[in-house]
């Protein structure tokens, strides 16, 4: 590389001509870029008023609140996108020359992201047809958990012992769902052994009579059944059979079977456990 010192004329010519260009091009195209600069603030403040405008929208509506987060996020996403777009445009990108490059990013994207963009779909599918809500408690793929929220991508699930389920929305939107809390009511099912010896009839009428002091189970709308479900190896085994409502199935399922225990054990009704009888065989 040349010193400066050592410079000649023509290079000296040269270095003044590209300053000129330069300098000539640069205050040419100023107006653009402070223009664009300009575009950029003010687009970014009113993607900000926008944000805040949908936030009032959508607390004034009785939208889904997933529904919500997804419309939201489109539309400031596609607020971002179209900003950029125009301060490209205002630099001098052609909108031929951009629009081709874009469309061959967006197909090099979707190829490198297919099982994303089946999960996006997945996603727009679960908001739009609603197979469960934010609150739900639903089953799908053998994973069962609370519906804490519903993205994009993903579906959030808390499960009853505090672990967190990331499920994608893909495969979530193809699987069967159960959702264990869409419908008010639930059947409660109560299997009790008891021993051959008992007295069937007098097990029964304990069940149906605990069944009816609790208040938590429907008794106008629902029949309270208790029947003989099966002749076990070891005990007969009872079904209770009602109804409650889904919020409280749980609460309900844990105080029945206690108080049943405690009932049985006073009336000296057994619960019997597995055994097995052994013959020793003697050889004479």
């Amino acid at each position: 590389m040349k010193n400066l010192n050592n410079l000649n004329v023509e290079d000296l010519s040269v270095l003044e001509m590209y300053w000129e260009r330069f300098s000539t091009g640069f205050w040419d195209y100023l107006p653009r870029i402070v223009l664009a600069i300009v575009i950029l603030f003010v687009g970014f403040f009113i993607i900000r008023y926008l944000e805040r405008v949908l936030t009032a929208f959508f607390n004034r509506t009785k939208f889904d609140e997933a529904l919500e987060r997804f419309i939201q996020s489109l539309i400031l996403i596609l607020a971002k996108i179209f900003v950029f777009v125009l301060v490209l445009l205002i630099l001098g990108a052609e909108l031929g020359a951009f629009a081709a490059a874009f469309g061959a990013v967006v197909f090099a994207v979707g190829m490198a992201l297919q099982g994303s963009l089946s999960n996006f779909a997945g996603g727009v599918l679960i908001l739009f047809f609603k197979p469960f809500k934010i609150g739900d408690y639903i089953t799908s793929d053998s994973y069962s958990g609370k519906v804490v929220d519903i993205q994009i991508f993903n579906t959030i699930l808390e499960t009853p012992d505090g672990k967190k389920i990331i499920l994608p929305n893909g495969p979530v939107s193809n699987n069967t769902i159960v959702n264990h809390t869409d419908i008010r009511y639930r059947r409660l099912d109560l299997k009790i052994g008891i021993g051959y010896d008992d007295d069937v009839k007098k097990a029964k009428r304990i069940l149906e009579r605990l069944a009816k002091k609790d208040e938590r189970i429907i008794q106008d709308r629902k029949e309270i059944r208790v029947m003989v479900d099966e002749l076990g190896d070891n005990a007969v085994i009872l079904l209770l059979r009602a109804w409650t409502l889904n919020a409280d199935y749980w609460n309900t399922r844990f105080d029945m079977l206690e108080k049943i225990k405690k009932e049985f054990d006073k009336k000296e009704i057994s619960f019997p456990y597995p055994q097995r009888d052994v013959h020793l065989y003697q050889e004479k």
